[in-house]
């Protein structure tokens, strides 16, 4: 028998509605009032897959806490 959680992804991903963006595109999503996720297809250049950054984003209600981990000239980025 499948647990709770199982059952909401299962149906998660029967309602699911790909987005392809080509380049160029824009999607701009609530983050807070949607759910979303990527799932990789196809990679098509494995040199450039491996040479890309993810933009990551949370939401926080102050950067204070977090301001020793973020990058010194770039406002909101954190420094890895």
């Amino acid at each position: 028998m499948k647990r709770g959680h199982q059952k909401l992804d299962d149906v998660n991903h029967k309602c699911k509605n790909p987005v392809f963006l080509g380049t160029g595109d824009f999607v701009s999503i609530a983050n807070n009032d949607s759910l979303h996720a990527r799932e990789v297809i196809h990679i098509g250049d494995m040199a450039a897959h491996k040479m890309r950054w993810l933009c990551k984003t949370f939401n926080v209600n102050s950067l204070q806490e977090h301001q020793h981990m973020m990058s010194d000239d770039r406002y909101g980025v954190v420094n890895e």
